[in-house]
């Protein structure tokens, strides 16, 4: 259940996020990172190739709805205007509402066959990793924080002004590999001592 609603949550309260005026000028709310790292993030968690590349799909899937979710809403309810200049042609209220449905999936098609191969591509990552080094894990939950900033700024250059927050992506994929690296190696450090005095203990009985 959390991996359809906590992405789903994400997509729609990042789509809240006032948009420039400047269409050249970078969108927070564009920011693709968070998407296949949901995808990871399943692939980690669900045991199984096929069940971590639906994991993912699911979880990419319903965070591109919650984000997109808005434009269904309003076609559903519409505003009065709309319904009249539909009804003008001809549309009855449902006919107006069916219409505006209508032309939502079908700009929704591209969203969802980008949710489908993100997703799949990810969470079979994200399975692979699981059985891996932590290292190779930590790599696969910084990869997309690392490689959109590397690609958007070196490769891309779409957008004006957007090198700190290019940075700022850049800071995040590193702090997720180094927290989990550092996590893993204190986790050991404390299994090693807890064995040793452990060790220490039936010595001392003997």
């Amino acid at each position: 259940m959390l991996l359809v609603t906590l992405p789903a949550a994400y997509g729609t309260g990042v789509s809240f996020i006032p948009s420039p005026s400047d269409p050249h000028r970078f969108w927070i709310a564009n920011l693709a990172a968070p998407f296949p790292l949901i995808a990871v993030v399943a692939g980690l968690l669900w045991t199984g190739w096929v069940r971590s590349m639906l994991a993912g799909f699911a979880g990419v899937l319903s965070a591109v709805i919650g984000f997109y979710g808005r434009g269904l809403w309003n076609a559903l309810f519409p505003p009065d205007r709309i319904v009249m200049y539909y009804g003008h042609l001809g549309h009855g209220a449902v006919g107006v509402r069916a219409h505006l449905a209508s032309e939502w999936a079908i700009g929704m098609r591209q969203w969802v066959i980008a949710a489908l191969i993100t997703g799949a591509a990810f969470g079979a990552l994200g399975n692979w990793a699981a059985h891996r080094s932590v290292m190779i894990r930590a790599s696969a939950l910084a990869a997309p924080f690392l490689g959109e900033a590397l690609f958007r700024a070196f490769i891309e250059r779409a957008y004006t002004g957007a090198a700190p927050l290019w940075c700022a992506e850049f800071a995040v994929g590193l702090a997720i590999g180094i927290a989990l690296l550092t996590g893993q190696r204190r986790q050991r450090a404390e299994s090693l001592a807890a064995g040793a005095r452990a060790h220490h203990g039936r010595r001392a009985e003997c």
